[in-house]
């Protein structure tokens, strides 16, 4: 059909099952029925960045740009260019954008990953005036006192870094997202040369201990912040170099970052110290299979989960990470059924019914989808995505009343739920009610840059005050 609405909406739900190549594909086509329409170009960009193909992503940004660089939501094209940019370490092109960015929009967001570019590009002064004026627009920003600590520890000012780290971790960065934030250009990639805990001890001269490396290491591993534990195990592993156990949690984190060498490197040295040290435990299978599946190596997530329930049939956690493997595999009968274990184990486990439910939706089993979603808001009253899942089962049900109900339902839980907004938009754009699309299309471009909806009613001069 020559209609760019459905590629774009079998486009997203591709893009939420993680099958990028279809998606790229449906967004090609809808770029094929209407070249000019600059929302296409930005979210096949948006795809490329996941398969981290920067440079295509590069080539859609600027291509949405020369369409619609004077309309007010094109900061959005310039960020995704800017970061892009800056991810090839072209980071003269990443500053020019974000400056641009900020001629149309100011934002402490943008001044944040500015200061990262230039960071990142030696230009520490530089750096910190952007973080300055980011923390004066926002004082509760968590990033901008990061990323300028990591600025101050390369200047050695140690007791600024200190105190940036506090200021950062009390305004909501944590070790568990510090991995995402890096990967979306809001932390700098390049972390400390110095842990964490050193820069404390440098400003407040506590030395620490090897029982304090240890502790502190194994927090960061199970925060996901590997890098941080990599250093902090080297850190024991100075104290003590013959201990197997702590070459053994190195070489997990090592496998966190994706950094296999050194992984195999230290399980090799581990099993040297201890030959015993081989098999591990439910919990160390499940950590590699958690890091094998991160790096797309499905076939051998799915190895080390079983090896993991093997050891514990009852480990609810493998059940739903190997189904989630199988997903990915597109093996779906197999994650049905591992799924299925996983709420025979925990009949309460929303995920577990959420994922399945998304399975059903994919391969158009809509009854069995609209019931394990409606299992999952009962065991999660508060769980958004199953609402908006159920919601575009309905749709495919033609059973509008219903889907906006649930659509309406993540927006109270979730006020800032952009995806949200533009599924309700959608379907009030179906309905030619532009009253109520165009405030809808207005949020869903504002809180999750899911422009494509305003841009439809603008373009098609549809909206409505």
């Amino acid at each position: 059909p020559q209609n760019t609405h459905y590629y774009t909406i079998r486009a997203s739900t591709y893009d939420e099952l993680q099958d990028y190549s279809n998606a790229i594909s449906d967004y090609t086509k809808a770029i094929e029925i209407d070249p000019k329409y600059a929302d296409f170009y930005y979210y096949r960009g948006l795809i490329y960045h996941k398969l981290k193909d920067y440079t295509n992503a590069v080539k859609d940004h600027t291509k949405a740009i020369k369409i619609a660089a004077d309309q007010k939501d094109a900061h959005y094209y310039y960020n995704s260019r800017a970061l892009a940019y800056h991810k090839l370490n072209n980071f003269f092109g990443a500053i020019k954008d974000y400056t641009a960015s900020l001629k149309l929009k100011e934002n402490a967001r943008i001044y944040n990953k500015r200061g990262n570019a230039h960071a990142d590009f030696g230009a520490y002064s530089t750096a910190l005036k952007d973080y300055n004026k980011a923390i004066e627009i926002d004082p509760n920003y968590g990033a901008a006192y990061y990323n300028r600590a990591t600025v101050y520890e390369r200047q050695k000012k140690y007791k600024e870094a200190s105190g940036d780290i506090v200021k950062a971790f009390k305004n909501g960065v944590t070790n568990s997202t510090l991995k995402e934030q890096r990967e979306i250009g809001v932390l700098r990639e390049n972390d400390f040369e110095l842990t964490m805990y050193e820069i404390h001890s440098l400003a407040g001269g506590a030395a620490p201990t090897l029982e304090d490396f240890i502790n502190r290491a194994m927090w960061a591993y199970k925060d996901g912040d590997f890098l941080e534990a990599v250093k902090l195990y080297t850190r024991a592993i100075d104290h003590n170099p013959n201990n197997a156990y702590l070459h053994n949690s190195r070489g997990n984190a090592y496998a966190g970052l994706k950094d296999l060498a050194n992984a195999n490197k230290d399980y090799a040295k581990a099993k040297a110290i201890k030959p015993e040290l081989d098999a591990g435990t439910a919990e160390d299978f499940f950590e590699q299979a958690k890091n094998a599946d991160d790096t797309t190596d499905y076939i051998e997530a799915i190895k080390l989960y079983t090896k993991a329930i093997t050891l514990n049939p009852k480990y609810i956690e493998a059940y739903t990470g190997r189904g989630r493997s199988y997903h990915n595999f597109k093996d779906y009968s197999s994650a049905i059924s591992d799924y299925t274990k996983a709420v025979e184990l925990d009949p309460k486990n929303a995920n577990a019914y959420w994922y399945r439910g998304l399975i059903y939706y994919g391969i158009d089993d809509y009854s069995n989808a609209i019931s394990d979603y409606t299992k999952a808001i009962e065991c999660d009253p508060k769980l958004v995505i199953a609402y908006i899942g159920r919601g575009k089962v309905y749709n495919e049900l033609i059973d509008y009343p219903k889907e906006i109900n649930d659509y309406t339902k993540a927006i109270e839980i979730d006020p800032k739920n952009g995806y949200a907004y533009l599924h309700r938009a959608q379907l009030y754009i179906e309905q030619q009610n532009y009253k109520l699309a165009t405030p809808d299309a207005e949020k869903a471009c504002d809180f999750g840059g899911y422009c494509s909806a305003i841009q439809h009613l603008n373009d098609k001069g549809l909206r409505r005050d």
